[in-house]
């Protein structure tokens, strides 16, 4: 059985794709996790952190 990806490596892999680009094939040999892992790990990564900031700074403008 392998182990889980630690909250840190998430953090690293999803700071790292969005700061560089990289694609998920790319950024699979870099950070040494699977790219079919990295797409997923990325979405809940970023759906995470929007969830905790959203209130704070995407507030919706009342018109």
């Amino acid at each position: 059985m392998r182990e889980s990806v630690s909250a840190g490596a998430r953090l690293e892999a999803t700071l790292l794709f969005l700061a560089t680009g990289c694609s998920f094939t790319r950024l699979q040999y870099h950070i040494r996790i699977s790219r079919t892992s990295l797409s997923v790990i990325i979405l809940e990564t970023c759906q995470a952190i929007y969830d905790v900031l959203k209130d704070d700074y995407m507030k919706v403008r009342v018109v």
